[in-house]
């Protein structure tokens, strides 16, 4: 069995995004709106599926996340869920 990874982004709201999975290098690419992220640009991973992610802000109203994997990679399942308020459901 294929080990999988899973890799999560906590936004404060629902947004729109598109996922590409590519190779040469191996990567998968979401494609949001423009945010403004609050993570670091980049990180690496010593060991595990994903190698590191990058943000990458492009046009002024577009940005991705690359996630560099190592080795090729198919996406399973991409969803957003309900915006949480600090871990609390909303009233």
């Amino acid at each position: 069995q294929d080990a999988g990874a899973r890799f999560v982004v906590d936004l404060t709201r629902a947004v729109s995004f598109s996922v590409a999975v590519k190779a040469k290098p191996d990567r998968v690419i979401v494609d949001f709106p423009r945010i403004n992220w609050s993570i670091p640009p980049e990180q690496r991973f010593d060991s595990g599926l994903i190698a590191r992610y990058r943000v990458k802000r492009g046009s002024s109203s577009r940005s991705q996340i690359v996630v560099e994997t190592r080795g090729p990679v198919s996406v399973e399942s991409a969803f957003l869920l309900p915006p949480r308020d600090h871990g609390r459901q909303p009233p």
